[in-house]
């Protein structure tokens, strides 16, 4: 999975950077498609343990 910024998302992850949504959870619906559900709940747990960490 890549993650590429693009100048016509800015606006997007600004708001999201202001209301703390994660790009991955914005995507939910997208990456469960693609990758499935089991995929989607183990990334929220890794990326919500790391932003744990981070406080």
């Amino acid at each position: 999975m890549n993650y590429d910024r693009w100048d016509v998302c800015k606006p997007a992850c600004k708001n999201g950077n202001k209301l703390k949504v994660p790009v991955y959870r914005f995507l939910k619906e997208a990456i469960t498609r693609k990758y499935g559900t089991e995929f989607y709940e183990v990334l929220d747990k890794i990326a919500t343990k790391q932003y744990e960490n981070e406080i």
